[in-house]
């Protein structure tokens, strides 16, 4: 970065870049002071500050509600934070990465987790990353996630699944998403096991919807 320039990042994914010396992703020179907004740090390596790195004292970055891999410690050099508020030190769940595809998954933390302030084409909180996940018609908007145990067995799942809730709640409907947020699978719920083999293999969600809210549960198809 140029000297004493104070930059705005908003919204990138810095992800399995490389550097000889300092700064996987960004190194940050002469008195800059930069201004670093619902950014994906993320498998990036160097020597010296893998994610991020600062030269010298008078460079003063502020972290602002990013998923910053290793958090503060994938910081180094000047260790001259002007602020660091909000960030997240969680997996993305990428959608391929294998595939280079770095969109976010319906798993990921970084989903609503950028700053409040920002919001996203679909009326939701801001993702962090370059790629929001769309999440119109996801889910419906009347009904509420309750704070229900809902068990899924066996989890890696083969050919057919259990599914069980706390107590006496009783499950109307069973809907169930793969990673991008696809809907695969919707019936009205009057059995306790599901068939999935038809599934590929691969991440889910299973979503049970009772009568007053509904309830959300990952698994793996194998």
């Amino acid at each position: 970065m140029e000297l004493s320039c104070n930059p705005l990042f908003l919204n990138n994914t810095f992800v399995n870049n490389n550097a000889n010396l300092s700064g996987g992703a960004i190194a940050d020179f002469d008195q800059s002071c930069p201004r670093l907004v619902n950014n994906i740090f993320w498998g990036n390596n160097a020597l010296i500050g893998s994610q991020y790195f600062i030269s010298d004292s008078m460079c003063q970055p502020g972290f602002f509600n990013n998923d910053m891999e290793f958090g503060k410690a994938g910081v180094e050099g000047f260790h001259n934070l002007c602020d660091w508020k909000g960030n997240i030190v969680e997996y993305p769940e990428f959608e391929d990465t294998t595939a280079g595809i770095f969109h976010l998954s319906w798993i990921s933390p970084c989903l609503d987790a950028g700053v409040d302030s920002i919001i996203d084409p679909d009326g939701t909180i801001s993702d962090q990353g370059a790629y929001y996940f769309d999440q119109t018609g996801i889910g419906v908007d009347n009904l509420e996630e309750r704070n229900i145990n809902l068990t899924i067995y066996p989890n890696p799942a083969n050919n057919r699944i259990q599914i069980t809730t706390d107590g006496d709640q009783v499950i109307e409907e069973v809907l169930i998403y793969n990673q991008v947020g696809q809907l695969m699978y919707r019936q009205s719920w009057k059995r306790s096991s599901l068939d999935v083999s038809d599934l590929a293999t691969g991440i889910y969600i299973l979503e049970a919807r009772l009568e007053d809210g509904l309830v959300r549960e990952k698994f793996v198809k194998r």
